[in-house]
C-alpha cells in the first residue's frame, strides 16, 4: 500500500508518537521510512551572521539526534530508513521533500515544541494537511495516552464530494490492509436551516 513514508521530526514527544505510527505502518507495508528534520531559518534570520554561525553546530547536533531516533526505531523493526536535515520554512520543505522523493504518506505529530524554536509540529501540521498532494496521518498523543496500532476500527466521514471520495478510498484500503472494521458517517449540517430544523426540509 505504501512504498515511502515520511516522518518529519523535531525531537519532541509529539514527533516520537508519529515515529511509532510511521514505523508500524512501514513494517506492515514494507515501506521505507524517511526521517526529516527542518531547521526553521525564520527564527534566526534576524541574528547577526556571527551568532548564526555559532549556532550551526547546535542545530546539527539536535537534528542528528532527532533523526537518529527515526533510524533506530526503524532498524529495530526491520524497516529501511533514510534520514535528512534541511533548512527553510518547515511546511514548504516537507512538501518539497514529498515531491522530490515520491513519498506516499506523511505521518506527523500534532504537538511540537514552542517558544524560540517555534512550532515545527502543530501549526505546521495543519498547513501540510491542507497543502499535501498525498495523504497525511496525524498522531496526537498526550503523556498519559498511548497510541494503538494496528487500528481495529476506522471512521470514514463522507459528504459526497470528490475529496471525500478520495479519502474514503484511502480509508477503505487502509482498513482492508489492517483487517479493521469501518464506520461510515455522513452528517447533515442543520446550522443553516433556521429554527424549524424538524420540518419537512
Amino acid at each position: 500500500m505504501y512504498r515511502s513514508i515520511l516522518v518529519p521530526t523535531d525531537g519532541s514527544d509529539g514527533a516520537r508518537s508519529a515515529i511509532r505510527e510511521g514505523v508500524a505502518l512501514a513494517e506492515l507495508t514494507g515501506a521505507t521510512v524517511h526521517g526529516l528534520y527542518v531547521v526553521d531559518t525564520r527564527d534566526y534570520n534576524t541574528l547577526p551572521e556571527s551568532r548564526w554561525l555559532s549556532l550551526v553546530d547546535e542545530f546539527e547536533a539536535e537534528a542528528d539526534a532527532a533523526t537518529e531516533v527515526v533510524r533506530s526505531r526503524a532498524e529495530a523493526a526491520g524497516v529501511d530508513a533514510v534520514t535528512s536535515v534541511t533548512r527553510g520554512v518547515p511546511h514548504e520543505e516537507i512538501l518539497r521533500y514529498v515531491e522530490e522523493n515520491d513519498v506516499d504518506l506523511i505521518v506527523m505529530g500534532t504537538h511540537g515544541r514552542s517558544g524560540f524554536d517555534r512550532f515545527l509540529l502543530g501549526s505546521v501540521t495543519e498547513k501540510v494537511v491542507r497543502l499535501s498532494p498525498v495523504p497525511v496521518l496525524t498522531a496526537r498523543a498526550d503523556e498519559d495516552e498511548e497510541l494503538r496500532f494496528p487500528y481495529e476500527r476506522i471512521l470514514v466521514p463522507v459528504d459526497g464530494s470528490e475529496p471525500s471520495n478520495r479519502a474514503s478510498e484511502h480509508g477503505l484500503a487502509l482498513a482492508n490492509s489492517l483487517d479493521a472494521s469501518v464506520d461510515v458517517l455522513s452528517v447533515v449540517d442543520t446550522s443553516g436551516l433556521g429554527p424549524d430544523v424538524r420540518g419537512e426540509l
